[in-house]
């Protein structure tokens, strides 16, 4: 009996260590996720690391001296064209807008020179002006008059670098005239382009728009250079030129009349489109950057 009573009481204890192995399993089991609440193994999914975006804060517009008006509706539409390279867009702003940039020039900036550009901060934009001495921004927009306008680098108050300039004008239909290219100290120095162009209709048997892109120094043009001109129907016609300081040279390509008093030049693939000096045209300065910079 003493011998049966133990064993019974061994499997009593092999039993009782048995569910206590099991109980323990599920446990830890359950502690590191590795069950669901009825002991069945699932799988664990990592959860994905949480990203921080960080938006770049908006500053806030600064104060201008110009309306808000005055900066969305004429200063804002000039900047964007001018800065595209759209000049039939920014004289039709100018032109367009005559006394309103006539009262802006004159009235509201009192004839001051000032600097203004734009940024795109976080989708918003943002619009800065600083007195054209004082700026610590290079690039942007001057308005030199109500009419006239300078885009590009400026350096020590004056257009210094890559830049453009406008000067818009109705005779007998709306044009601007207009010098693009290199600048020192406010006038065109290097490779550059000077010209005209009627932006909405051209006058009857005159010329869509011409220009000259040559060397220039300090405004005028020096050695060869190109005249090109388009007429109404879209037609180009160009003639190869020289000048010395602005005056142009009068190589072997052109013809003298006596009897007219004049000389002549043959258009490139057209010898039927000649360009016609007067005699005192011909020792005149006439290849010359007519937009000045005036401070």
């Amino acid at each position: 009996m003493y011998q049966n009573h133990n064993k019974k009481e061994i499997w009593q204890i092999r039993a009782m260590m048995a569910a206590w192995t099991v109980i323990v399993c599920i446990g830890v089991a359950v502690f590191f996720g590795l069950t669901d609440d009825l002991g069945d193994p699932y799988p664990v999914e990592e959860s994905a690391p949480t990203e921080t975006v960080q938006t770049e804060p908006v500053p806030e517009q600064p104060e201008l001296p110009v309306s808000e008006a005055q900066a969305e509706h004429l200063l804002s539409p000039l900047y964007q064209a001018m800065k595209s390279e759209d000049l039939a867009a920014a004289a039709a702003v100018l032109n367009g807008e005559e006394a309103e940039f006539q009262t802006l020039c004159e009235e509201t900036l009192a004839g001051e020179l000032w600097l203004y550009y734009e940024e795109e901060v976080s989708g918003v934009t943002i619009r800065y002006m600083e007195p054209l001495k004082e700026a610590s921004q290079a690039e942007g927009l001057v308005l030199s008059k109500y009419h006239t306008a300078f885009y590009g680098t400026f350096s020590e108050g004056k257009p210094e670098g890559n830049g453009t300039a406008i000067q818009t004008a109705v005779v007998e239909e709306p044009r601007y005239s207009y010098a693009k290219g290199n600048w020192t100290q406010g006038k065109l120095n290097g490779e550059g382009e000077t010209g005209y162009r009627y932006y909405e209709t051209v006058p009857a048997g005159g010329y869509a728009g011409i220009k000259k892109t040559g060397t220039y120094s300090e405004n005028l043009l020096e050695g060869p250079f190109v005249y090109e001109a388009e007429d109404e129907d879209g037609n180009q016609f160009f003639w190869d030129m020289e000048a010395s300081a602005g005056v142009t040279v009068l190589t072997d390509s052109w013809t003298y009349s006596e009897a007219a008093g004049t000389y002549s030049l043959s258009a490139r693939e057209n010898p039927d489109r000649t360009y016609v000096l007067e005699k005192d045209q011909a020792e005149a300065v006439l290849w010359n950057n007519l937009i000045l910079w005036e401070e």
